[in-house]
């Protein structure tokens, strides 16, 4: 594997994630075949804290199947805007995709206004508590 190749899984829905959350799962470690197949180094387990109900839970888990198999955790956003105030914009063109209205797409629309490109000092900050377990 290259030494500039990295992996880091993201979806929240996703199989690791999902796997971590329901430990008769387990039993699949996809944590482990990602490690297997991209090296200890290159491969992170991704946190994303956007202010939504189940991320806390899901962070925690995560972070459990981290340290089981010996990976580092990164800590990112899942970034949809640059900015918190184009998140209207960002739910206009999630409408304009799917040809319906604003009031049509509540669904496929973000949940809040946090999915928008932090600082590193803001990211640290949401993360503080995640550091100190």
């Amino acid at each position: 594997m290259p030494p500039d190749l990295s992996a880091s899984p993201a979806a929240p829905k996703g199989t690791l994630a999902y796997d971590s959350v329901f430990p008769e799962r387990r039993g699949s470690q996809p944590g482990r075949r990602y490690r297997d197949w991209f090296g200890p180094d290159n491969y992170y387990i991704e946190l994303q804290n956007n202010l939504v109900q189940s991320d806390t839970a899901r962070n925690r888990s995560l972070l459990a199947l981290a340290k089981e198999n010996g990976l580092k955790a990164v800590a990112t956003g899942n970034v949809h805007y640059h900015v918190r105030e184009r998140h209207r914009l960002h739910d206009c063109l999630v409408a304009i995709r799917n040809c319906k209205s604003l009031e049509e797409t509540h669904r496929e629309r973000r949940a809040n206004s946090e999915f928008y490109l932090r600082q590193p000092s803001e990211l640290a900050a949401l993360y503080s508590s995640a550091r100190k377990r």
